[in-house]
């Protein structure tokens, strides 16, 4: 099964995942897609570290190669965390070159490959863009290459939750799956 899970900065999305994830009963693998750069970058990822303490993930380090990450033999049969979508398209867009054509289809590509080895699958996704501010066209592209994942992942998703401070409130459901809270 496939979930998205999105919400603004420290909305509570990451925690939700997280909880969603241990209740699926098996290995669960955390697919970390933030480069760790500059003070606040090393600060998140810290964060995101002790929060996953003790809880059984196994880390695999995404932010240089998100379709690598989706080979790699410890994602077979795992629940899967991926945190989070808005870093997957960052990379793909600000790694090199900036070639936003076919970066949709791309990271789609490789999210249907992730489900297809996973048990199940767990995305994190940013809401960006809803702030009404002008930013420059790479900026802007960002904003539309990971609106437009967002949208097409959503459609394919068992279940869609938007977690507002701290509440996650669902969006979609399909099927009735035994799926935790």
């Amino acid at each position: 099964m496939m979930f998205l899970v999105t919400g603004g900065v420290s909305s509570g999305k990451s925690a939700y995942a997280e909880q969603l994830c241990m209740g699926f009963g098996c290995r669960r693998v955390y697919l970390a897609a933030m480069r760790p750069s500059g003070r606040e970058g090393r600060e998140r990822v810290s964060k995101h570290r002790s929060l996953r303490a003790g809880k059984g993930f196994e880390t695999i380090e995404c932010y240089e190669s998100f379709p690598a990450a989706v080979d790699d033999p410890r994602v077979e049969g795992a629940a899967v965390l991926l945190e989070c979508l808005g870093n997957v398209v960052a990379n793909e867009l600000f790694s090199g070159a900036f070639e936003p054509a076919g970066a949709v289809e791309r990271i789609e590509c490789a999210v249907t490959a992730l489900v297809e080895r996973a048990s199940d699958v767990v995305i994190v996704a940013n809401e960006v863009g809803a702030d009404g501010f002008a930013y420059p066209a790479e900026t802007r592209e960002y904003q539309r290459v990971l609106g437009e994942l967002s949208c097409k992942l959503a459609q394919r998703c068992d279940r869609v939750v938007e977690c507002v401070a701290g509440v996650p409130i669902v969006l979609k459901e399909e099927g009735g799956h035994d799926v935790p809270a």
